[in-house]
């Protein structure tokens, strides 16, 4: 067998397998997975000699997109024995558990003392502890008014507006409770290692500068696929693909512990009309770009579910029956980017991931 016709999939598991599955089942999960990689599939490598070159590879496209939907589900059910000494197993054992309320700067700390010093100096019982009952206890639970959140990703997150409008307005609406300090990290034609250097390293972006972003400790940060800008369809840059979420979350962990992460993908493409008005391609490579596009939000959701990673999903319900992306989320402009309708769609998804993984209180 070539060398580029070697087993894909599961994305990442050989390079962490002794973290996440066992041995079994990592020989399970290969016994189910295609000889093919989308390099092949789409160099005419593999085509059946009965039918037409064009008729194969979107049979073998759409068998491989099938392995890598519905892998996540079979990596929840088959992991087993964390190893304890890897950091993947160190997000599994704590459970991407952070603290709803992170802790409070000294300035705030030091204030409210003063304030209970205060009170308890002025009371006239000497049962302090039950007189301030009702307050709870202030130092250890200050009351949060503000939260950050800031969204990492491509020009689908550029495109969506610098102050993330729709975003906002929905904060807002379903967080009445509190206000919203939220950024825009999307870069247009970056792909994900840019967005990992981009956590710890200040940016030029359209003749502004970005300071690293973990440099403002967000309470929440949301990343973005970056399947529009993806590398190769082979196995090897599937496999980087998770590698490189697995540094993300290993940088946040070191950098920023009490941000909480989500992952997102964005809608999905349509391939028929993939670029039209912007890059107006011819059918074959509009359908090829699509696919891989397609695996990359696929490959998302699989490392997601398979790490427990809170996600907000828009790629899935944003798929019609053929497999193409709804044109109604799509912009007409460019067939690439959201349309309007398609940025408050991606922006509920985000709100709903943190209203069902419980990062903010209501």
């Amino acid at each position: 067998m070539p060398k580029t016709a070697q087993k894909i999939f599961l994305t990442g598991v050989m390079m962490i397998a002794s973290s996440i599955l066992s041995i079994a089942a990592i020989n399970a999960a290969y016994n189910e997975i295609t000889q093919l990689s989308f390099g092949d599939i789409l160099s005419g490598i593999k085509i059946a000699p009965i039918i037409s070159p064009e008729n194969a590879k979107k049979t073998d496209v759409k068998a491989l997109l099938d392995k890598i939907g519905n892998i996540s589900q079979k990596s929840q059910t088959d992991k087993v024995n964390l190893n304890t000494n890897t950091n993947f197993a160190n997000y599994k054992n704590a459970g991407l558990a952070y603290p709803i309320i992170p802790t409070p700067t000294n300035t705030v700390i030091e204030d409210l003392s003063a304030r209970l010093h205060k009170v308890k100096a002025n009371s006239p019982t000497t049962n302090f502890t039950n007189n301030i009952a009702p307050l709870g206890d202030i130092e250890k639970n200050p009351v949060r008014t503000t939260y950050s959140l800031v969204v990492l990703g491509d020009s689908m997150v550029d495109t969506l507006g610098r102050s993330l409008p729709d975003l906002k307005s929905l904060m807002a609406s379903n967080f009445p409770k509190y206000s919203f300090a939220i950024l825009n990290y999307g870069f247009g034609a970056t792909d994900l290692e840019s967005g990992l250097a981009r956590l710890t390293s200040g940016t030029v972006y359209l003749n502004k500068y970005y300071p690293p972003l973990l440099s403002f400790q967000p309470d929440i940060l949301v990343v973005e696929s970056f399947a529009y800008n993806h590398w190769t369809g082979d196995k090897s840059d599937l496999d980087r693909q998770w590698l490189t979420y697995s540094k993300i979350i290993d940088t946040v962990r070191e950098k920023s512990p009490a941000t909480k992460i989500i992952f997102a993908t964005t809608i999905a493409p349509n391939a028929l009309k993939y670029g039209d008005g912007v890059l107006n391609w011819g059918k074959d490579l509009k359908w090829q770009s699509a696919q891989i596009t397609r695996a990359y939000l696929q490959n998302m959701i699989g490392f997601a579910t398979s790490q427990n990673i809170p996600l907000a999903d828009a790629y899935t319900p944003s798929l019609d029956n053929d497999g193409n992306g709804l044109l109604e989320f799509i912009s007409s402009y460019d067939n690439l980017h959201p349309s309007k309708e398609g940025a408050v769609f991606f922006s509920k998804k985000i709100v709903e991931a943190i209203k069902q993984n419980d990062l903010i209180p209501e």
